[in-house]
């Protein structure tokens, strides 16, 4: 009763029909569920961020060890807002896939690495987090893979990307939301989710040209904004098994 009502659900239909068709059955089906007073969503605020952090966690279970580095970061909806479009091509140059800057250094070309990669999101409801991860080869150690990423983090707040690694994120991103739209479910719970986290159609739909607008300079300048070590969390899985 307190979380399952009208003022909390967003109906998404997608599909051969038409609102003419749509709104009689939705009326069936959903006009009788007896409306409820709004729930506040209330949030905990986050406590300032004055100092790095490590987590370790050890388990004679762990397989393969991994490495993990966390960034308080701005949503679309919280923070420094202006960062979050820019946050998103910036995860996609330096993390996402075989041709990533992490991945190229880390996997191909000193062979340290089994995995590598960053992740953003920018459609949370409150603030956001900018993630990098990696798995090390056996027998490299957490020092030295830890050693090489920050080397990378160096070299992009240094020196920031450069306008042709701009142009193809912005290429492979915009296609991936061109190749959404033959999935019908995939678009609807993508409209959703952002309808569900506060943000509006028109955000979705004019996401592509968002992500277009995007600058080298805002790159380099959210880069230099959210990646500090100040709001940082590093976190080391490692097996404590012995002999």
């Amino acid at each position: 009763k307190k979380w399952y009502a009208p003022g909390n659900a967003i109906l998404v239909v997608a599909g051969d029909i038409t609102p003419e068709r749509l709104k009689p059955l939705a009326e069936k089906y959903y006009g009788s569920i007896p409306a409820q007073p709004a729930t506040p969503r209330r949030r905990p605020m986050e406590p300032p961020q004055t100092a790095k952090r490590t987590v370790t966690l050890k388990d004679a279970r762990v397989r393969q060890p991994s490495w993990g580095r966390t960034y308080l970061a701005p949503s679309l909806l919280t923070g420094e807002t202006k960062h979050a479009y820019a946050l998103e091509v910036l995860a996609n140059i330096f993390g996402h896939g075989a041709t990533s800057r992490l991945y190229q250094s880390l996997v191909v070309e000193s062979q340290l690495a089994l995995s590598a990669g960053a992740y953003y999101g920018a459609d949370e409801r409150g603030p956001s987090r900018f993630t990098l991860y990696a798995a090390p080869k056996p027998g490299v150690s957490m020092e030295t893979l830890e050693s090489k990423i920050e080397e990378e983090l160096a070299k992009l707040l240094e020196g920031g990307i450069t306008p042709s690694e701009l142009k193809r994120a912005k290429k492979r991103m915009q296609a991936q939301a061109i190749f959404a739209r033959d999935s019908l479910s995939g678009g609807a719970r993508t409209l959703g989710a952002a309808l569900a986290a506060g943000l509006t159609v028109e955000d979705v739909e004019t996401w592509p040209d968002r992500i277009g607008a995007v600058t080298v300079e805002q790159i380099s300048a959210a880069a230099k904004a959210i990646l500090k070590d100040i709001r940082s969390v590093t976190s080391y899985l490692i097996s404590n098994k012995t002999g």
